[in-house]
């Protein structure tokens, strides 16, 4: 139980080693950075537990334990993407930042400035870039039938958790 909630609580330095990581700038990529800070954690974690405690547990503890740092590191990817990704917080942000904001003027002020156009074509760019929809003149469509399964189970966990459409 003990290794249990040594791992429980030693978690979250995934979070303060993306924190250096991020700041040293030693990689640009954030989606790297995740990961990168995930795997040091990891052999960190494995190597703590080799040399003091692998031979004192059962294979349970050992599934526990791994369990408990998958699931923190998903809610913390779950986390840093609402951060980064995150639209309303985004709009949130932006009126703190403004002190305040009119309706009217609400759309060009989105993310610097840069305006609801912009976050609608970055997010175009970033599906277009993983392969799930081709453009062609103005027009985009859905590229191959991954992108149709995608979308069908999309739908159906919608109608499943009675979620609505979406972005809305």
């Amino acid at each position: 139980m003990s290794w249990i909630l040594i791992t429980l609580f030693s978690t979250p330095i995934i979070f303060f080693i993306h924190i250096f990581l991020s700041n040293i700038k030693v990689i640009n990529k954030l989606r790297y950075l995740l990961i990168i800070s995930f795997l040091i954690y990891f052999n960190i974690w494995l190597l703590f537990n080799y040399l003091f405690f692998f031979n004192n547990f059962e294979i349970s503890v050992h599934i526990a334990c791994v369990s408990l740092i998958f699931l923190f590191f998903l809610g913390y990817i779950e986390f840093f993407s609402m951060l980064c990704r995150g639209f309303s917080l985004q709009i949130i942000c932006d009126i703190y930042l403004n002190n305040k904001i009119d309706k009217k003027n609400l759309s060009n002020f989105y993310s610097k400035s840069k305006g609801i156009d912009w976050m609608l074509k970055k997010r175009i760019k970033s599906i277009h870039l993983l392969g799930l929809v081709n453009i062609d003149n103005n027009t985009i469509f859905y590229k191959n039938n991954f992108t149709k399964l995608l979308v069908k189970f999309s739908v159906f966990l919608k109608k499943l958790f009675n979620l609505g459409k979406g972005g809305e």
